[in-house]
């Protein structure tokens, strides 16, 4: 039984009225409009200003202005926060869909400390284990950074690779840049699970790209990707 229905439920013994009559229904859509205008439901008010605002907006400029007067300490803690969210969301994601664990904190309290861990080690760590964990017969979902496993797919695997044009090696830029385009649609097969399988059930080893990334894409990369 939803919300919605044991309210009309409730109404329906107010008033006297059962199940489908027109008077209910009006009765309650009253009760449904009402509540929308007052801000009941979400606690926001309808009766304001307009939001608008602008769409081109930089990232850094936004940041600057809005913690120009704020304390470094305040800087910090929000960095921890959307760190967190980071890792818990985005690196090292589980099966709780909604959950961060709180264990990755601890190691973002001295961010000097921090960024002298291995990220990417734990990064790749983590999702082996989960790819060795989904591959169990009763397993119904992969875990860890996806984002990586699927660049790395389209980099050295032809199977599922999107056809697009890529992004050329910009200076101090991930190699998952390239792939920052919109994505044509009309050249790429959707709704092909079973075929995706099968290619790579009879994938052949001299379709994988096993070449190591050369000494002049590792100039170009990050000296933190290097």
């Amino acid at each position: 039984e939803t919300s919605q229905q044991r309210q009309v439920a409730r109404r329906a013994e107010e008033t006297g009225c059962s199940f489908g009559s027109p008077d209910l229904w009006a009765a309650t859509a009253k009760i449904g409009s009402s509540a929308w205008a007052e801000g009941r439901v979400l606690g926001v008010v309808t009766d304001g200003d307009a939001v608008v605002g602008n769409t081109s907006l930089d990232w850094t400029d936004v940041c600057m202005a809005l913690l120009e007067d704020v304390s470094v300490e305040v800087v910090r803690r929000h960095a921890r926060a959307y760190l967190l969210h980071l890792l818990g969301c985005t690196i090292f994601t589980d099966k709780t869909g909604n959950s961060v664990p709180l264990l990755y904190l601890p190691l973002l309290e001295d961010f000097d400390r921090a960024c002298k861990y291995s990220w990417g080690g734990v990064t790749l760590a983590y999702l082996y284990r989960q790819l060795s964990i989904a591959c169990n017969s009763d397993a119904k979902a992969i875990y860890g950074s996806l984002t990586l496993l699927q660049l790395w797919s389209w980099k050295r695997l032809h199977v599922g690779r999107p056809d697009i044009t890529m992004h050329p090696l910009a200076q101090d830029m991930p190699l998952g840049h390239m792939w920052n385009v919109p994505r044509e649609e009309i050249n790429n097969p959707r709704y092909v699970l079973r075929l995706y399988r099968s290619e790579l059930d009879h994938q052949e080893d001299y379709q994988v790209r096993w070449e190591p990334y050369t000494s002049d894409i590792l100039q170009i990369l990050p000296a933190i990707s290097r």
